[in-house]
């Protein structure tokens, strides 16, 4: 069984997403921070990770339990990854066009291209989440069909 872990920390967001990936059936892990999701993935290593950008620093029950918003926390743990050698199959899941962390302003075609420089062919690509469509879980399923032919790559 392929692993997966879902770094988001909106409910509602990962609610579709764990229902979307239900027929596929992977091992699900869930974090809900940068935090949380720094620790596992120093000590394990999955088949993909899907993730947010934007994080909480912390998991919490409110925002001042989770510390300060992480606007490229996402990136920021595809660069741990890298770190940890722990790198594997990535898709982006985000309902936003522009991130911004400390005044600088980065554009999901940037964000694109940066994790595209680190992670290779192992970045799957991006799925513009949106609430009221189900779109984004076409291209999701698309991806993840895509995917698991590729996911041997990720354990080398």
């Amino acid at each position: 069984m392929k692993s997966v872990l879902i770094v988001e920390d909106d409910e509602f967001k990962l609610e579709s997403l764990e229902e979307c990936l239900l027929h596929f059936q992977f091992d699900i892990t869930i974090s809900r921070s940068f935090s949380s999701a720094a620790k596992l993935i120093k000590r394990t290593t999955f088949d993909l990770i899907i993730l947010d950008m934007s994080l909480p620093t912390f998991d919490g029950s409110g925002f001042s339990d989770e510390g300060e918003a992480q606007g490229l926390g996402g990136k920021r743990l595809i660069r741990l990854c890298d770190e940890y050698g722990t790198l594997c199959n990535t898709i982006l899941v985000t309902q936003f066009s522009n991130f911004e962390e400390v005044g600088r302003v980065s554009s999901v075609v940037d964000l694109t291209e940066d994790l595209r420089l680190i992670l290779n062919d192992l970045f799957l690509g991006v799925v513009r989440y949106d609430r009221a469509s189900s779109d984004w879980r076409v291209e999701l399923e698309k991806l993840l069909g895509i995917g698991l032919g590729n996911f041997s790559k990720a354990k080398k």
